[in-house]
Formats: structure tokens, sequence, C-alpha cells
């Protein structure tokens, strides 16, 4: 029902004006515009699915983790492969004896492949394979076609500076921290919509209940110059009185035309913040009506509690955890870069030769004589046979002089240090004290709505028994007035009180971080509502 905040009954939050009333007999306003029902909870709800801030904070968590992936990449194996690596034909003029003749004509084909990889530990590897055939006119060539089957493996590792997956690995977890974070900055920030929601909501209540409070005492001041005029028409009145009447009634009709501004203005805001739009079908040509009462309820509080809760949920608390840890792992990697280099390097390479073998007499140029035959299997077999290899091992020291750079990055890493783990004391203080406040100021707010509540009534009772002294002739037009105001300003307070008190009541849940739990609403980090309770 509309305007379940009327002023004059705030306690029972069931007195409607005859207004209100025909509104939500009819459910179709005077503007023309359909009624739309909202409780709270919906329109929580709504805002965490539609609102277009959420949706444009929900893509830096999405882009974030993409920072993962671009550090992993890092320890990504390439294969190359040469298909062919060259394909060549040479030829020369033999210019002596042992040229092997004439004119000299090489052709040349070869392919392979190369396979690199990092490991986490630092280790850098790979292995090559080239396979060849090549010919040649040379009289001298023992194997034409000839046929080279080659592989070799290389390995370097680090022994000192970037032993060690910790340190290999360093950017990957920070960017996962990165990402973390990035999620607990959506959370805060859904945290701030569904706060801004909450406000938004509960200022639109009171809009409405400030417009039947202003328009309640419009009817209060219509009515007592009525009175006025048929007192001056039996002439108990002097014609003076009615200008106080008459200057009353215009207040409350400016009042009314402010009271309707700032309705309409809270209508907007709201309407915007759950991206009306785009959540019902009729859009923005709507009333929203809102169902929900206030929490008038007291909680007890238990400072303490409420203090350990805050300090495990706070999001920015989070935040700071993770850039510590991720500074810790940077400090570490600054402190690796200040040790020396020494890298352990290793190879092996293994070697295979086949093709047509020519066996030539035993003089020097003699012609062939026989020719075994061979392929390129004979090479393969050749070089997995391990009979032709090649290794080498070594280490390589390098020892920078001064080191100034990884010095002053060490220095830098350790201040940053420092500085998170004040800045996450300094937050802490800040929580403790915020959340004391925010007690304070629900006990305080409770108290000052039922204190509002008595002074209303009382502005009730005393407006009520100045209109029976103006009928009888025992006080003046202008104590009538005075009262009527007196009972406006009552009734307007006790809005306020009523709307700084649930505000207190969402700051609390805010600080502890329960105020979606408190609202009956859970969402995934993906900003998509889940749950509901």
């Amino acid at each position: 029902m509309r305007n379940l905040l009327v002023a004059g009954c705030i306690a029972s939050l069931a007195l409607v004006s005859p207004l209100a009333a025909q509104e939500a007999a009819n459910d179709v306003p005077p503007n023309g515009r359909p009624a739309f029902e909202l409780a709270l909870f919906d329109a929580v709800e709504m805002a965490l699915r539609y609102n277009l801030q959420v949706r444009l904070n929900k893509l830096a968590p999405e882009s974030s983790y993409e920072g993962i992936n671009s550090n992993r990449g890092q320890f990504d194996p390439t294969i190359i492969f040469d298909l062919p690596s060259q394909f060549g034909r040479n030829t020369q003029q033999g210019t002596t004896t042992l040229a092997g003749g004439d004119v000299i004509s090489n052709e040349t084909l070869s392919a392979g492949f190369t396979f690199r990889d990092k490991l986490e530990y630092g280790t850098d590897w790979s292995i090559n394979w080239t396979g060849s055939r090549s010919f040649s006119t040379n009289s001298f060539s023992s194997f034409n076609p000839n046929f080279r089957s080659v592989m070799n493996l290389s390995v370097t590792q680090p022994l000192l500076q970037g032993f060690g997956r910790e340190i290999q690995t360093a950017q990957i977890v920070v960017s996962q921290n990165d990402y973390k974070i990035s999620q607990e900055q959506f959370r805060q920030q859904v945290w701030t919509t569904v706060r801004t929601v909450y406000r938004a909501y509960w200022a639109l209540v009171i809009a409405e209940n400030s417009l039947q409070t202003r328009i309640l005492a419009l009817e209060l001041a219509q009515e007592q110059l009525e009175r006025n005029r048929i007192q001056v028409e039996i002439g108990t009145l002097a014609p003076i009185e009615t200008i106080q009447a008459e200057q009353q009634v215009a207040t409350e009709e400016l009042a009314v035309t402010r009271a309707q501004q700032t309705l309409d203005d809270a209508e907007d805001d709201l309407k915007r913040l759950i991206n009306i739009d785009a959540a019902t079908v009729t859009g923005w040509d709507v009333n929203i009506v809102p169902t929900t009462e206030p929490p008038l309820d007291t909680p007890a509080i238990d400072v303490d509690d409420a203090i350990l809760t805050a300090l495990g949920n706070d999001p920015r608390l989070r935040q700071e955890a993770l850039r510590l840890n991720s500074q810790a792992l940077n400090l570490k990697v600054a402190r690796d870069a200040l040790k020396p280099q020494l890298n352990f390097t290793g190879s092996v390479q293994l070697s295979g030769t086949g093709g047509d073998f020519l066996i030539r007499g035993t003089g020097f140029g003699s012609d062939v004589s026989e020719i075994q035959e061979g392929g390129f299997s004979d090479a393969l077999s050749t070089m997995f046979s391990g009979d032709f290899r090649d290794w080498r091992v070594g280490l390589q020291l390098q020892f920078p002089i001064n080191n100034w750079a990884a010095k002053a990055r060490h220095a830098q890493a350790t201040i940053s240090e420092r500085q998170i783990v004040t800045t996450i004391a300094d937050r802490e203080q800040e929580l403790r004290v915020d959340v004391t406040k925010a007690a304070r100021q629900v006990t305080s707010g409770a108290r000052q709505v039922e204190q509002a509540r008595t002074a209303r009534e009382l502005a009730q009772r005393q407006l009520d028994a100045e209109e029976r002294k103006f009928a009888v002739g025992t006080t003046t037009n202008f104590e009538v007035l005075r009262f009527q105001r007196d009972l406006v300003n009552a009734q307007t307070s006790e809005l306020e009180a009523i709307l700084n008190y649930v505000n207190s009541l969402a700051d609390l849940e805010q600080l502890k971080g329960t105020l979606l739990e408190s609202l009956g609403v859970t969402f995934g980090i993906a900003g998509v509502p889940g749950n509901v309770r």
C-alpha cells in the first residue's frame, strides 16, 4: 500500500490519507501512470541484476583474470618446424686436383624442428633435430647422396639468482592476488551500490510520507480558513483574521509543491539505480509504490562482536592482506636479485650419417668400384646408437660490481611492505572507531524515533485542545495556526528520525559486511544474485 508512513500515525504505519487510499484502490495514480509495487528486497535484487554500474564493474575481475594467463605465458613451450629449413644448389668451378672435379655441384635439402620449454624451477631446455639430404658431384664423396640426422639437447639451470619455483612463479601468484583484489573491489562496489539503493528506497518512502504530511497540513489550514470565514459571516470574528489563515494555506500549498518535487526526484533516483527500463516491461513510465515497512525494532548490539565481524569481512582489509602477500613475494624476488648469477649449462648432441656408400679403388682419384646402398634410416639408426656423440657441461658466473639497481629495488620493496602493514593497522583502527560510532548511532537513533513520536503525539493533543478552545472563542486564530505548524514540524521531525535510524542500521551492517545478508540477498562474485532466503 502506498504511503505506509503517513504522518500523524507513524507508530502504527497504517493511516493513509484519502488521496493515497484512492490511488491504492484504483491502482492508477492521478498522473495516469500505473503503480509498480516494490519491496526493498526486490529493489536490491534488481539493482544487482540490472544496474549499469554493477555490470560495468563486473568486467574488472574478468579482465584481471586474464592477467594470470598472461603471466603463465612465460612457461609456454614453443615448437618450431623447419619445412624445409633450407633447399639450395651450389655450382663451383674446380681449381685444383683436390677439388673433386672440374665442375662441382652440391644440392642440399634439410628439415627439422626445435622444441623449447621453461620449467617452474627456472630450467631452460630445448631439443633440436635436423635431418638433411645432400648430393654432390665431388668425386671424393664417400656418401652420395648423403643423409644426415643430428639431435641436440641443451639445458641451462640457474643455481643462485632465479633458482626455485617460488621465485620463478612469483608473478603468477601476484597476478592471482590481483585477481582476488579485483573481486574484493567488486564486492566493495556492490556493497556501495546496495547501500545507495537502500538509502534511495527509504528516501522515497519518507518523501512520499512527507508529501502526505504537507497535504494533511494543507487540509488543516483550509479547514481553519473555512471556519474563519464562517465566523466572519456570523459576525463573531473580524475579517482581518482570515488573512493569517489565507497566508497559512498559501504557505502549505508551496510546501506541497516542493514536497512533490522532492518525491519525483527521489523516485527517479531509485529508478536509475535499479535500471527500471531493463527490469520491467513498462519501463520508466510507472509510479514506484514502496511496500516495505521501516525496521523500527531496536536490535541488541554487541560492539565487540560487531568489530570482529567487520574486521573479518572488510573488503579493504582483504585487499591489503592480498597486497601484503604479493609484496612479500616481490621482496623475495628483489632479495634474490642481489645474488650473483651462477648458471649450469649442458648439452648433448647425437649424430648419424647414411646413404649410398661409394667404395673406390686404392689409388688416388680411383673410380667407384662398388656402391653399398643405404638411406635416411641408416642415419637415424646411427644417431640413436649413440656411437657418435658430443656432450659438454659448464658453469657461468656473473657478478655485478655495484648492483645499484637491484639494491634500490630491494629497498623499495622493503618500504612498500612496511607501508602496507601500516595501512592494515590504520584500517583496523578506523573500523573499530567507525563500528563503535555506528552502534552508538543506532542506539541513539532508536531513542530519537521514540522521542519524536512522543513529541508528535503531544503536538497532536495540543492542536486538538486549541481547536476546541477556538470553537468556544477562548483562543485566537493565530494560536491555532501556530499549533498546526508545530504538529507539522513534529511530524516532519519524526520522519527525519525514522530515516536517520534506518540509515544508521544500514551503516552498521555495511561496516560489518552483513548488509546483503540482513536483506536476505546473496550474490556470486560475478555479481548475479544467487540464493534468496
